[in-house]
């Protein structure tokens, strides 16, 4: 199992090598080093994003060369962001997970668009663009969600956000009808906001959900989406 990540690892370090050697220092890639935490043995939920955070006041001195690192196992980082009070990992326990903290030992994270972290998704755009090695980052990332679906063998995945969502169902050729969806209307009628997408691939459920805080779902879209994941 692990060889298969190993192999991520490698291909990651290999990737950001390239890139780097393209970019000047201001502009380089950032990777933490783990671009999976969390349980490695069929998790109840593999929760996947956009790429990980970082923060932008923090941008400018971040490291700006790298070690290569093996890779290795590690507890799943919403375990010690949810005992700090981040709201993401709060939201995922509070709404997703019955308020019962201690079912993140059994969960597992990582990042659909890219393991390298900014700021926000423009941050990381721009970079990649810079590089001209969009397409080699585009199959790195395949790549690497197809090795941790294979090496982890997850009961769900639940993409955090409907960017995620669609990373994934446009990575894979998973079609729209494929997909389940429900909204709820707003206030005003004028729009029909969706909270929760589910799919299949490979015959594992990937779920999207509306749940971070800067989507501003609604309570009762929350509501329903406890409610979804209690049945889970």
């Amino acid at each position: 199992m692990h060889a298969k990540l190993e192999g991520v690892q490698a291909e990651i370090y290999d990737f950001l090598e390239s890139a780097n050697a393209q970019l000047p220092g201001k502009d380089a890639l950032y990777y933490g080093g783990q671009f999976l935490t969390g349980c490695l043995d069929r998790p109840d939920f593999l929760f996947a994003g956009i790429n990980p955070g970082f923060g932008a006041d923090d941008w400018i001195g971040r490291p700006k060369t790298f070690q290569r690192r093996p890779f290795e196992a590690a507890p799943c980082k919403f375990i010690s962001e949810q005992e700090e009070g981040a709201p993401l990992a709060s939201d995922i326990v509070g709404v997703l997970l019955n308020d019962d903290a201690s079912r993140l030992a059994r969960c597992a994270e990582t990042s659909l668009v890219s393991v390298f972290a900014t700021p926000g998704v423009p941050d990381l755009n721009r970079q990649l663009a810079a590089t001209g090695l969009q397409q080699r980052h585009g199959q790195l990332m395949k790549h690497a969600v197809e090795a941790i679906l294979e090496a982890l063998r997850p009961k769900q995945v639940v993409c955090i956000g409907m960017t995620a969502h669609k990373a994934f169902t446009g990575t894979f050729g998973i079609s729209q009808n494929q997909i389940a969806m429900k909204s709820v209307k707003s206030a005003s009628g004028l729009s029909d906001p969706v909270y929760y997408k589910c799919s299949e691939f490979n015959g594992i459920p990937v779920h999207g959900v509306l749940i971070h805080r800067t989507a501003h779902p609604s309570r009762v879209m929350l509501d329903e989406l406890r409610q979804i994941f209690k049945e889970l």
